[in-house]
């Protein structure tokens, strides 16, 4: 999967040791899960945020 999820201090530590000592780990996963979750690029995001809510307030 993308992401763990610890369930107590001590996995949530060594999930932190883990994600550093390997930081490629889970980067397909990674990218796939941001895929799915954001459908357009990142970049003018904070744009897009910007110009929706100055819809949204008139």
């Amino acid at each position: 999967g993308a992401v763990t999820i610890a369930k107590n201090e001590e996995e949530l530590i060594a999930q932190m040791n883990e994600a550093l000592a390997n930081p490629d780990e889970r980067t397909e996963q990674r990218k796939a899960m941001i895929d799915l979750q954001i459908s357009k690029d990142l970049v003018g995001t904070s744009k897009r945020i910007a110009a929706y809510l100055k819809i949204k307030s008139i």
